[in-house]
């Protein structure tokens, strides 16, 4: 009997030790969720809007991106006339990038980057050319990071075929 309560303690706490940082961090994120729908709909976000882009900003909260940027990367998008769906199309780039490890700052640069192509362009709010933009500067991001890595990758090769010695050709001089 005591081994087997020995044996449900142990199970029991290590379940406690294997869940309990992934449920504080889900129950960190809601409530900087809650923390963030708030602060935007004071700022007069449409209720609407809002609750279009909640997800999208969970899964940008739960990558480490904080309230404080998310609020005003939102608000930046939303005072360019996007809105609805189109917000929620911009801040899933946005997304896109931080989850190929971008910063949240440089991510929202890239996407506003877009935006401004496209308001520069004549397109607005609701105009399928302006995601357009925003896509083609999220690709265009893409394609650095990836250039970036392969810069490093030979880098490193080169580095380590200087750092190893001459491959042993079975000659020897005399």
């Amino acid at each position: 009997m005591k081994k087997f309560l020995f044996i449900f303690a142990a199970a029991s706490l290590l379940n406690f030790l294997v869940l309990y940082p992934a449920y504080t961090q889900e129950r960190s994120v809601s409530v900087d969720l809650g923390q963030l729908r708030g602060e935007l709909l004071k700022s007069k976000l449409p209720l609407k809007d809002v609750n279009s882009i909640a997800q999208t900003l969970g899964s940008l909260l739960s990558q480490g991106s904080t309230v404080g940027e998310l609020r005003s990367i939102t608000l930046n998008i939303s005072r360019k006339g996007i809105s609805g769906t189109d917000l929620n199309a911009c801040l899933g780039s946005l997304k896109e990038l931080v989850g190929l490890g971008v910063k949240t700052n440089e991510a929202a640069d890239t996407v506003l980057d877009g935006i401004d192509q496209g308001l520069g362009y004549g397109f607005k709010g609701g105009d399928i050319g302006l995601l357009d933009k925003v896509q083609e500067a999220v690709k265009k991001k893409k394609q650095d990071l990836l250039d970036q890595a392969k810069k490093k990758a030979e880098e490193k090769v080169s580095e380590q075929a200087e750092a190893s010695p001459e491959p042993l050709t079975g000659e020897t001089s005399k």
